[in-house]
């Protein structure tokens, strides 16, 4: 059976793997061509924060799943023998994907901006943002947040994922 993989996952996965980046990538800027505008970009902006958090959040978030446009597609060509050719079906999904991004931005004032419309789903995710990105306590004695999440992880990996999949594995077999 293919694994799963939720976007909460990529969430979790993506604090470890950012703050990574963040200690080794090179702190270089690089200055674009003249006629490119001239513009001044670096690899390592800084600091892993929360937005860019938010962004890997959202961007994991849609692409999880295929475009609701293939079934139209698969439809078309299976039941009613239609072969509306490659580019038409790329049409067809980048049309309605976006129509929905579009749709999403012009409904943002009521849907997104007022505290009431915040859905409990997105409640765990935004909990587990605000828990990674918390400012750590100065002077404390403990180990911090971050440090306990990868000792939690870590443990977790090897306790319930390794075994887990094994087994599932191992029972194919039998």
């Amino acid at each position: 059976p293919a694994p799963t993989v939720v976007p909460l996952l990529m969430l979790v996965i993506a604090h470890p793997v950012g703050k990574f980046a963040a200690m080794t990538l090179p702190i270089r800027t690089y200055r674009l061509p003249r006629w490119l505008g001239g513009h001044e970009l670096s690899l390592n902006p800084g600091p892993w924060n929360i937005k860019e958090h938010v962004l890997v959040f959202i961007m994991a978030n849609v692409s999880i799943g295929p475009p609701y446009a293939l079934n139209a597609v698969v439809v078309s060509e299976q039941y009613y023998g239609l072969k509306l050719g490659f580019w038409f079906n790329i049409v067809l999904v980048l049309a309605t994907q976006l129509t929905g991004f579009g749709l999403a931005g012009l409904c943002r004032r009521f849907l997104v901006w007022p505290a009431s419309m915040v859905w409990p789903q997105n409640l765990i995710a935004c909990t587990v943002l605000n828990t990674l990105h918390a400012e750590e306590d100065e002077g404390s004695d403990g180990i911090s947040r971050y440090r306990y999440f990868l000792y939690v992880g870590t443990g977790a990996f090897f306790f319930f994922f390794l075994p887990g999949y094994l087994f599932q594995a191992l029972s194919v077999f039998s």
